[in-house]
């Protein structure tokens, strides 16, 4: 990782979070910061959530393992990111 997206990573995380490194945290900056993480996070949700392979998503089409793959995904991501 990079020292921008640490950065926009602690600003994301920590919401109370006035100065990092030195540098103030403004506003603008805040509320870019949190959108990349929201983006970040549904980009990685989606992920976690696609079939292995076409074939088991056909061959799960009307099965209950769909939505448990779904719930693994969302509660594994609000595990790892609280925020």
């Amino acid at each position: 990782m990079g020292q921008g997206e640490v950065r926009f990573l602690c600003i994301a995380r920590v919401p109370t979070l006035l100065y990092l490194n030195g540098s103030v945290v403004s506003n603008k900056e805040r509320i870019e910061a949190e959108r990349r993480y929201v983006n970040m996070l549904a980009q990685l949700l989606v992920k976690r959530m696609e079939p292995p392979s076409t074939t088991s998503k056909l061959e799960g089409a009307g099965n209950k393992n769909g939505n448990d793959v779904e719930e693994q995904a969302q509660e594994r991501s609000l595990s790892e990111h609280p925020q």
